[in-house]
């Protein structure tokens, strides 16, 4: 007699569909990363500067000049999050016309 051979079950494949579905999942979870960091770190400059405030009002200038030195740093890693943001939909926008074409 012959051998009875297993086939692969069809739904454990990864189709092509699939497989651009994938890739655009990536993309959505690399941009909700940068996003919430992003929403994290104007959290956090919110906060330091209630901070910077309340330093003011008690009088306290050598706190009040460090929490303005990292209300600095913080700005800039927003606004590097930021140009991150820019790049990712740019390189996505351009994936997209490369597998319109």
């Amino acid at each position: 007699m012959g051998n009875v051979i297993t086939l692969p079950h069809q739904e454990s494949r990864i189709s092509y569909a699939d497989r651009l579905q994938t890739v655009g999942e990536n993309w959505t979870l690399r941009e909700k990363k940068l996003i919430d960091e992003a929403e994290f770190i104007e959290a956090m400059i919110l906060v330091l500067d209630d901070v910077r405030l309340q330093n003011i009002q008690n009088r306290d200038y050598g706190m009040m000049d460090i929490i303005t030195d990292e209300i600095v740093q913080y700005q800039q890693r927003l606004d590097n999050l930021q140009e991150s943001l820019s790049r990712l939909r740019v390189e996505y926008a351009a994936s997209e016309c490369h597998l319109a074409n």
